[in-house]
C-alpha cells in the first residue's frame, strides 16, 4: 500500500487551494488526489472516486513524495523528435517554390505526391509522407494550392481566331 508522506500544514493549504482550483484542471485533480491519500484512502478507493487508473494514483503519490507541490505541475516530455533537421527543411521548402521544369521534370507544377518522388529522387530525404511535406510547407508559411489550368471563353476564341485572320490577310 502506497500513502502519501505527512504534510506540512502549508502544503496541506497550498493542496486545498489547488484542488478547488478550475480552471487548472490537472492540477486541480493531483491535489485532490494527494489530499485523499493523506486522508487515508487506498490507491485502488482514490482510483475510483476520481475515474482513473490505479496506476495514475500511485504514480502522482510517488510524484508528490518525491518533489512536494511541484508534483502537481506536470512536466510534459515535449513529443518525438524531429526526423528532418532544419536544413532538409528549407531544401524541401525551397525544391517546393522552384517550378518542376527547371528542375528536369515533366509536370507544369507540384503536387504532394510529386514533390514526394522529387524529394526522393534528388537525394534530399530517402523518405516522407506526403503529410509531413504538407506539414513541412505549412510550417514555413507555403500554401499548397490547386494546379489551376486557364480556358479561353468562346469569345476570347472567336477574338483570337480573328486576330489570326488578320495577320494573315496582313502578311499576304
Amino acid at each position: 500500500m502506497i500513502f502519501v508522506r505527512e504534510l506540512s500544514p502549508e502544503e496541506r493549504a497550498e493542496l486545498e487551494r489547488a484542488a478547488r482550483r478550475r480552471h487548472r484542471v490537472v492540477s486541480s485533480r493531483r491535489a485532490a488526489i494527494v489530499l485523499a491519500s493523506a486522508q487515508g484512502l487506498t490507491a485502488p478507493q482514490i482510483a475510483q472516486r476520481f475515474h482513473c487508473s490505479v496506476d495514475h494514483v500511485r504514480h502522482v503519490i510517488h510524484s508528490f513524495n518525491e518533489h512536494g507541490l511541484a508534483a502537481l505541475y506536470p512536466h510534459y516530455g515535449g513529443g518525438r523528435p524531429r526526423v528532418f533537421d532544419a536544413a532538409q527543411r528549407a531544401r524541401i521548402v525551397s525544391l517546393a517554390l522552384t517550378p518542376p521544369q527547371a528542375l528536369g521534370f515533366p509536370w507544369p507544377c507540384w503536387s504532394l505526391a510529386r514533390l514526394q518522388e522529387a524529394l526522393v529522387k534528388l537525394h534530399v530525404v530517402d523518405g516522407i509522407s506526403k503529410e509531413t511535406i504538407r506539414l513541412v510547407l505549412e510550417e514555413a508559411g507555403v500554401r499548397c494550392r490547386r494546379g489551376r489550368t486557364w480556358k479561353l471563353s468562346r469569345r476570347g476564341r472567336r477574338s483570337q481566331a480573328a486576330d489570326a485572320s488578320a495577320e494573315g490577310k496582313d502578311e499576304a
